[in-house]
């Protein structure tokens, strides 16, 4: 029986900070008059409401942008409204398939703001999307993301990781007794069984190979082909670079791998992990030269979900005898 949680606890204060903070708008227009938009549109939505009256940016309007903010107690509301919604697996449609009880124990995992204790940072040697950096180019974080981290720690006992950051705490965690609880597309590399808040799926992800099925209207890896399609795709997220996707070399602007174009990419073959490995060789050797394996261990390390922390991803390829 499932009685227990190792939650991600960055992306559940990211999503509460965020949710209390709104962008706006006010229109200044040439004639000399202005309108408080509020939120009521994003940019592109205002641009194409005015652009269909036959006004342009610039030259009819101009726009100053806001931020407004609810009560912070809102943010704190917001907070114990997800975290009841995460006990409450214990009632979702698929509970009892997966032999889910009720979960008495919920582990908060957050990364820590010491840069340091992230080994990830030091690794990072290759230029991404934007420059050179692990997570270099990230926007700026929602206000009170501070205080929503707080609360976790106070009330919830949520726990800073002392070896890279959440995502390798909770798996590091996991168990069989467990639940992991993401909605990043990386953690779906680790076997076991996991629970996705955003959509409420409840999945489970077998060891091995394992391969592909629709999250929301997306198609998402799982399994090791995860580990793989993320050495091909990178993560621009957190400025990790992908490589380019060979068999669009002819473009003119030749584009980078995404997804949908790595899965396809790796499933040419036997579907096997040396066939994958291969495969991944052979478009660093190509994109990287004379040093595509240094590169190759590198990206490794910045996608690979620690499960120990004595194991990184090159030296799990090198486990398996391929560096």
């Amino acid at each position: 029986m499932i009685e227990r949680m190792v939650i991600e606890a960055d992306e559940i204060a990211y999503k509460a900070a965020a949710s209390i903070e709104k962008t706006c708008h006010v229109v200044h227009f040439s004639g000399g008059t202005s309108v408080d938009l509020g939120n009521e549109h994003t940019m592109t939505s205002l641009r194409a409401f005015y652009k269909s009256k036959g006004m342009f940016e610039h030259d009819h309007y101009t726009v100053e942008i806001y931020k407004a903010y609810a009560d912070e107690s809102t943010l704190i509301e917001n907070l114990k409204s997800m975290i009841t919604s995460l006990r409450g697996v214990s009632n979702h449609v698929d509970a009892a398939k997966y032999n889910i009880g009720k979960i008495n124990n919920l582990e908060f995992w957050l990364s820590n703001s010491d840069r340091k204790k992230n080994f990830r940072y030091s690794v990072a040697k290759t230029e991404g999307k934007n420059g050179f950096g692990y997570k270099a180019g990230r926007g700026e974080k929602p206000k009170y993301i501070k205080s929503a981290l707080q609360y976790l720690k106070e009330i919830h006992g949520a726990h800073e990781t002392d070896f890279g950051e959440a995502d390798d705490a909770i798996a590091i965690a996991h168990d069989t007794k467990s639940i992991l609880v993401s909605i990043d597309k990386d953690l779906l590399m680790i076997p076991g069984m996991h629970y996705n808040w955003a959509h409420d799926k409840l999945f489970f992800v077998p060891e091995g190979i394992g391969g592909a099925f629709t999250l929301g209207k997306k198609i998402k890896p799982y399994g090791l082909l995860c580990f793989y399609v993320q050495l091909l795709c990178g993560d621009p997220t957190d400025n990790i670079p992908g490589c380019f996707n060979p068999e669009k070399a002819h473009h003119k602007t030749p584009p980078k791998f995404s997804m949908e174009a790595a899965l396809k990419y790796l499933q040419q073959g036997d579907d096997t992990e040396n066939d994958y490995f291969k495969l991944v060789q052979e478009v660093y050797e190509k994109d990287y030269q004379d040093s595509w394996k240094e590169v190759l261990m590198e990206i490794a390390d910045l996608v690979w979900i620690c499960r120990s922390k004595t194991i990184t991803g090159r030296q799990y390829l090198q486990s398996r005898g391929y560096l």
